[in-house]
């Protein structure tokens, strides 16, 4: 059975798992394999663990999405971070990812509409930033409503790389 539900403490090592397998996958030709091989569980349990052990910030959730009981994906969410973007009614999917064993079976988006659904109702907007070589999650999220806004930056992860903004206008049905 496959659930989406609000994360907890003890899904950080889950989250860690699926943070670094799909990045492995996602990213592979797209980012300098060293970059992608320098993800390592330990470090993003050692992140996650913290983030969901301090008490959640204001208008910011972690989702996972469990099929038979195993984390196979999560989503978070909260204030955007972006200083042209910055009313309090301005949101951000900061970041979704999947086991790649689970992709292409509607499981992402079932997440991602949990999360933008979760969003707080006082949000105006949602907006995501995605690599803008990704064809893959470009895709994904024109399917869920967001399109380029205009926004881009250059972002430098052992190589430099260009992000768009995504962004679409809440709420989310």
């Amino acid at each position: 059975m496959t659930i989406v539900r609000l994360a907890t403490a003890a899904d950080a090592a889950g989250i860690s798992r699926v943070h670094v397998d799909s990045w492995r996958s996602a990213y592979a030709g797209l980012m300098p394999d060293d970059l992608i091989a320098s993800r390592t569980v330990e470090r993003r349990l050692a992140y996650w663990s913290r983030l969901l052990s301090a008490p959640p910030l204001p208008q910011s959730a972690v989702w996972v999405l469990e099929d038979d009981g195993v984390v196979v994906g999560f989503a978070s969410t909260g204030p955007c971070r972006d200083d042209d973007r910055a009313e309090p009614t301005d949101l951000e999917l900061y970041a979704i990812y999947l086991s790649p064993d689970s992709w292409g079976r509607g499981m992402g988006r079932s997440l991602a509409e949990a999360a933008l659904c979760g969003l707080p109702p006082t949000g105006t907007s949602v907006s995501l930033w995605v690599l803008a070589d990704n064809a893959r999650a470009l895709g994904f999220y024109a399917a869920l409503g967001f399109q380029p806004d205009g926004g881009e930056r250059e972002e430098v992860l052992g190589v430099p790389m260009r992000e768009l903004r995504l962004s679409r206008h809440l709420p989310y049905a």
